[in-house]
């Protein structure tokens, strides 16, 4: 009750600005920015847990193989720099972590032949691509509230498992902006599972593309224990620790993949681990006899330079569309 009186009215304050926003850019009183290239805004309108990372993991294999030369740029989340940062040329990593954000580095650590850039405006970290590498297509991760950068497709990012019949505005809710602005978009994709019965509802009611996916998991070993060990794992006790926005549905993926869940520790999402918090949980997992402990790809790249004592598995997630040919007939209409 106390919180709704509090943040509500800071909401309203929130949700003023953004439309206001929003309609200066629409009445071109803001200016636009545009590269001399295709751009791909993957994005959501909702604080983190969306799968964004995967879903733009799983368009530039998509474009690759399709012989576009293709390029990434994003913010740099929580990163401790500053300006254009070149993440990875393509061929090898050329920053830290701390430098470039975790998913950015997470990402260039699985893509081969993707520049990646980091950088607050984005029109500057893609005029770096441009002048560096030529792409084709860039894929702007995370762009949908960056509107100063001309993309050629929106694509926004919606978990499946949202049921609210309200959604409420930072800081009362999770939205960073009102649901009409879904109208902007030019594709709705859904993530984690299949919509709501009144999420699908109300995206009928943008006459919007859906598109839904699914999800995969891999299991790799990252410590003492051999790979082809890990699936002997299965029905013995896990501890789980992560820092990611939705770490129920890792919850529910390790579940699912017959580990018995003795324990858990969650940390805010994009946490930067120190050694104190890895000792810290691998005393929680031994005082709940865990034989090993299994984290998210994000959170091992932050946590494997503190060299953790205890046998750790990691989870992948990779995300596609469950109608490929529906989606390559998307492409198709905007001319990709």
């Amino acid at each position: 009750m106390y919180r709704k009186i509090i943040l509500n009215p800071v909401a309203i304050l929130y949700g003023f600005i953004v439309q206001l926003r929003n309609v200066f850019y629409d009445k071109k009183l803001l200016k636009v920015n545009r590269l001399p290239c295709k751009v791909i805004s993957v994005g959501n309108i909702t604080m983190g847990g969306t799968g964004k990372t995967p879903i733009v993991i799983y368009l530039s294999n998509l474009l690759k193989k399709r012989g576009y030369k293709t390029a990434i740029i994003s913010r740099g989340y929580k990163r401790n720099t500053t300006g254009t940062v070149l993440v990875s040329d393509g061929i090898e990593v050329l920053s830290k972590w701390e430098d470039v954000g975790d998913e950015p580095y997470m990402m260039a650590k699985k893509l081969k032949n993707i520049p990646i850039v980091v950088d607050e405006n984005r029109f500057r970290g893609g005029l770096l691509l441009i002048r560096e590498f030529d792409p084709d297509i860039i894929l702007l991760d995370d762009g949908f509230q960056h509107r100063k950068l001309h993309r050629d497709l929106d694509i926004v990012l919606l978990n499946g498992k949202d049921d609210y019949v309200k959604h409420h505005l930072l800081p009362y809710g999770t939205f960073r902006e009102p649901w009409s602005s879904l109208l902007r978009a030019d594709i709705i994709f859904t993530t984690k599972q299949k919509p709501t019965v009144h999420l699908s509802i109300k995206i009928k009611y943008t006459s919007l593309p859906l598109i839904c996916t699914k999800n995969a998991y891999s299991v790799n070993s990252k410590s003492r224990v051999r790979q082809n060990d890990v699936l002997k794992f299965k029905n013995k006790k896990v501890f789980l620790y992560c820092g990611i926005a939705d770490p129920i549905s890792f919850k529910k993926a390790v579940l699912e993949m017959q580990y018995l869940v003795c324990g858990s520790k969650f940390f805010p999402d994009h946490f930067h681990y120190s050694k104190k918090d890895i000792r810290e949980i691998e005393i929680l997992a031994r005082n709940n006899d865990a034989d090993l402990i299994v984290t998210t790809e994000k959170d091992w790249v932050k946590t494997k330079e503190h060299e953790p004592e205890f046998d750790v598995a990691v989870v992948s997630l990779l995300m596609e569309p469950i109608e490929k040919s529906k989606f390559n007939r998307l492409l198709k209409s905007f001319s990709i």
